[in-house]
């Protein structure tokens, strides 16, 4: 029985949270973390990079040697990563909607 609920907790209590506080939470997520920024720093130029859980994309300026793209559960967080020019998708991130191995590179930050 709590099986069957979980998809409506997690629709309720995560992706609707997000969506409504996108705007707040994407002005508290501006520290990069230096082993990601290794990683990104460490792929070579033009290398596809997939940011799976992108929030608002804060990663994407870190690899901009590369060609990055992402997506997030959150489609106010896409939104506002499109605003800012970057390549994304609202995506489920336990199953995001690419070819496995298409990618160079992936970082999915909690």
């Amino acid at each position: 029985e709590k099986a069957q609920k979980f998809p409506e907790m997690e629709r309720d209590h995560v992706h609707d949270v997000y969506d409504n506080i996108a705007t707040h939470f994407s002005s508290t997520r501006f520290a990069i973390w230096p082993e990601v920024k290794r990683f990104l720093d460490a792929m070579p130029p033009d290398s596809l990079v997939g940011d799976i859980g992108c929030g608002n994309g804060k990663y994407f300026a870190v690899g901009e040697h590369c060609c990055m793209v992402g997506g997030d559960l959150s489609l106010q967080l896409v939104e506002l990563c499109k605003s800012r020019g970057h390549e994304v998708i609202q995506l489920d991130v336990v199953r995001p909607p690419y070819r496995q191995n298409v990618f160079d590179g992936v970082i999915s930050i909690a």
